[in-house]
């Protein structure tokens, strides 16, 4: 009788083994699937893009620095050294911190000029500067013989790497202090590119793009375009307060503008016209960012560059083609929406930052004489 026990709980330990076997083979044949991975992934995003509707800005600008932080690591980590020291990884995030500082830093304290003690915000370039060439005196210190020209390998790539990390950090900080739809709409219409463009490259691809990365075809390429098209002009309906967000809204934005090109007639928003041109760059120059990275993991003869997103890859895996659309964004709104690179709000601000009272005593005394001689 005990034996028959015996052999019975046995044979239900097997089948135990067996099932939690075939529940772990079906899960990973799930998550193998790119489809899959993708639409979870797409479904996440939806989630965020509504949070961030709702967010204050200042969450958000936290939430850039953390995720630039988590690119910079998988970079650096991505980058393999013979005999990379402790002390060396250590100096490169003292530098990066020091440069997040001077760039990332110098923005917030630009957009919250009027809640930063005054004496902060006019020795930031000198303490920014001071702490940088401490830290180039701690590594002069350090250098060590047979190890210096990996010292110096890891110094130089890694100051590249934080500074364009910096760069980009910042640019996406002032186009999100412009209004969320600066920020938004951009990043949504190149993660629609790279879906759509996945999705017409899985189910008609047939011509090969580009040798960096074999499994990009024209027919994706093409796909991606027209589909981050059409999202772009859809993106315009969306006329809610939460979908611009800036701190003063341009109503010139909905303004209908009339074109006639031969005899056709067209009205569009300028908006749409923004839509447009980030849309055009969405699917024809942004996806360069990923062709770009995709060489650079070649060069150091790597997969991916972290694992922190399933299917995916890491952070920068999945954000490499929102780099150049970020540094884009910037660019166009300077050169075409902004117009002016002093307003009175900013002539104000720089003015009760710098000037003693006497000083903006002064000022008004000069303006006042300006009006009275050109009224």
């Amino acid at each position: 009788m005990k034996t028959y026990e015996t052999q019975s709980n046995r044979n239900n330990q097997k089948n135990k083994i067996e099932d939690r076997r075939l529940r772990r083979s079906l899960l990973q044949k799930v998550t193998s699937s790119n489809v899959a991975l993708r639409t979870v992934f797409t479904l996440i995003m939806v989630v965020c893009v509504i949070v961030t509707l709702f967010i204050d800005k200042f969450y958000l600008f936290i939430t850039i620095y953390v995720i630039k932080t988590m690119a910079y690591n998988e970079i650096t980590n991505a980058i393999k050294f013979q005999k990379k020291r402790r002390l060396d990884v250590i100096q490169s995030w003292y530098f990066m911190i020091v440069i997040d500082y001077y760039l990332i830093g110098g923005n917030l304290m630009n957009i919250y000029a009027d809640k930063i003690p005054v004496q902060l915000y006019n020795n930031h370039l000198f303490v920014s500067f001071n702490l940088y060439i401490a830290g180039i005196i701690i590594f002069i210190l350090n250098l060590k013989g047979k190890a210096m020209r990996t010292q110096f390998g890891h110094f130089a790539l890694s100051h590249i790497t934080m500074i364009f990390m910096s760069l980009v950090s910042s640019f996406f900080i002032i186009n999100l202090n412009n209004g969320k739809l600066w920020f938004l709409f951009p990043a949504l219409l190149v993660a629609s590119n790279d879906i759509f463009a996945y999705i017409f490259g899985k189910f008609f691809g047939k011509t090969p793009l580009i040798k960096l990365s074999p499994k990009k075809t024209w027919e994706g390429f093409a796909g991606g375009l027209f589909s981050t098209l059409v999202l772009g002009h859809v993106l315009c309906l969306l006329k809610t307060k939460y979908t611009f967000c800036p701190d003063k809204f341009d109503m010139n934005l909905l303004y209908t503008n009339h074109y006639k090109i031969l005899r056709l007639s067209i009205k569009i928003t300028t908006l749409a016209v923004h839509m447009t041109v980030f849309a055009l760059f969405a699917g024809l120059i942004a996806p360069f960012g990923g062709f770009f990275a995709s060489g650079f993991k070649r060069a150091f003869k790597i997969k991916d560059f972290g694992e922190s997103i399933p299917g995916h890859g890491g952070i920068v895996d999945r954000l490499d083609c929102q780099f150049l659309m970020g540094i884009f964004v910037n660019v166009y709104y300077r050169t075409f929406v902004s117009g002016k690179i002093f307003t009175p709000e900013k002539v104000c601000n720089i003015a009760i930052k710098n000037l003693s009272i006497n000083e903006v005593k002064e000022l008004v005394y000069m303006l006042n004489n300006f009006i009275t001689n050109n009224s």
